[in-house]
């Protein structure tokens, strides 16, 4: 007689010879099979085609033992490769003794994954713990990741010169833990820092809260969570630090020379700086302002060629930020002689 000892596949369905034995008996004689110990599997006295005890006769006895396999837990778990913190919740499972799990590397936003991003394991025996708890400790998979980093970008707008910025690119910015360094700007002279813009066109402001005495640091703009657990982030961006030239007013006032001049007489003035010529009239002891100069060194001309009585010497002044610039613009008396130096004889006569 002989007695068998089977196993259970990893599919659950079919079976495979695990031991066996053989023996000769006295035919009539009833014989028994015990159960063995096989690691990884329990004895299912309810698989159909189970025997275990059984007469002998001429024509021989099979005993035959079924054993399942046993299912022992898993887990898959998704850490930042650095630190070891958890990402996101492990994903547990259970696999048949023997039975190869496969497993991919989740996505999880902010994050990229490290290879290999696919793994297999063979489920092992899990040995339970004094409570009679089972735990996965050898049957464990492990994905890693790196967080996601992006460049922030700082950028001048405005004419060659016009200024600079201490900090023009923040490199490799961590999109969750990341700590910007932000950028300050500074006019060079002659210019000023009119704002942070998102566009280069400069039409769109930052917000406001992100600058503080001209600083911009960027906040958090970026979703990495989920709808239900939001967690912000940085994302790429440039942004654009707008300067122009500064500007400044300019006041000319007429003054006679010992006398109030007419009201109605017009005297013409030529100013002159970088890139800028314009010509302003003044009636008698007037004054007019010109709004909006950029900030620079001025010349102002009388036209005065055709006086024959009085002259005004040139000015040149350089225009300050933030006040009116003030030049007057005083006539004196020319020569006594007439027209030119034709028009004064001695008296040949006496």
């Amino acid at each position: 007689y002989k007695i068998t000892h089977y196993t259970q596949n990893t599919d659950g369905k079919t079976w495979t010879e695990y031991a066996s034995s053989q023996a000769v008996g006295d035919i009539g004689t009833t014989y028994e099979a015990d159960a063995m110990d096989i690691p990884g599997f329990t004895y299912d006295h309810s698989v159909e085609g189970t025997l275990t005890s059984g007469e002998l006769t001429a024509g021989g006895l099979e005993l035959k033992l079924y054993y399942t396999r046993n299912s022992y837990p898993y887990q898959v778990r998704y850490l930042e490769k650095d630190t070891g913190n958890v990402l996101a919740p492990a994903k547990d499972g259970n696999g048949l003794y023997g039975q190869v799990i496969s497993e991919s590397a989740i996505e999880i936003n902010g994050y990229d994954k490290v290879d290999p991003t696919t793994a297999s394991i063979s489920i092992r025996i899990e040995t339970p713990d004094d409570d009679g708890k089972v735990e996965a400790r050898l049957n464990m998979i492990t994905f890693y990741y790196t967080e996601q980093t992006v460049d922030i970008k700082y950028v001048v707008v405005g004419p060659d010169g016009c200024g600079t910025l201490d900090n023009y690119q923040e490199s490799q910015l961590k999109v969750k833990t990341g700590t910007p360094k932000g950028s300050v700007p500074t006019a060079e002279p002659g210019f000023r820092f009119v704002g942070w813009y998102k566009d280069e066109d400069c039409t769109q402001p930052v917000d406001a809260g992100w600058v503080k005495d001209s600083k911009l640091t960027p906040n958090k703009t970026k979703n990495y969570g989920t709808a239900e657990k939001p967690v912000m982030g940085y994302e790429a961006a440039t942004y654009y630090a707008k300067f122009e030239y500064d500007v400044a007013d300019l006041t000319i006032t007429k003054v006679g020379c010992n006398e109030r001049l007419d009201e109605n007489q017009s005297f013409i003035f030529t100013i002159v700086g970088d890139n800028y010529s314009n010509q302003v009239v003044i009636k008698g002891n007037g004054s007019v302002t010109i709004k909006g100069l950029k900030i620079g060194e001025y010349t102002i001309h009388e036209e005065s060629g055709w006086s024959w009585r009085y002259s005004c010497e040139d000015q040149t002044v350089t225009l300050q930020p933030g006040v009116t610039n003030n030049v007057t613009m005083t006539n004196s008396r020319g020569t006594d002689k007439w027209l030119d130096d034709n028009a004064s004889v001695d008296n040949r006569f006496n």
